[in-house]
């Protein structure tokens, strides 16, 4: 009776834990240098969803992240690297069980110039 009931509970574990993943989305992203198109790693790139950050992560060595599990709906993505310019990519919209792929190209900021401190 008791090796039913057990079986019967992680029966239904199992298949509440894949419906729910079913409903997430993702975004995955990868980051490339405007000028010299070669990838950007360890950048910081975060998902916001109304003023509120919704996820977040830093790129590989590739240049690319995974931010997972959304919701479903709009999101902005904002990348920031040292000694490139932020950039926000707005609209991006998930859908049910997919993942969305974007390629964000960055452009290296104003160098700073020197100060002599007399």
């Amino acid at each position: 009776m008791i090796k039913k009931l057990l079986t019967t509970f992680c029966i239904i574990v199992a298949c509440t834990g894949f419906l729910q993943a079913q409903n997430e989305a993702a975004i995955k992203i990868k980051l490339i240098d405007k000028a010299t198109k070669e990838t950007i790693p360890f950048a910081n790139v975060i998902v916001e969803t109304g003023g509120i950050q919704a996820g977040g992560g830093v790129t590989n060595m590739d240049g690319e992240v995974v931010i997972k599990p959304l919701n479903p709906g709009k999101y902005n993505v904002k990348a920031t690297y040292v000694g490139y310019q932020t950039v926000e990519v707005t609209n991006v919209m998930l859908s049910v069980g997919k993942t969305a792929y974007l390629n964000v190209e960055m452009t290296a900021g104003q160098e700073l110039k020197t100060v002599d401190i007399v």
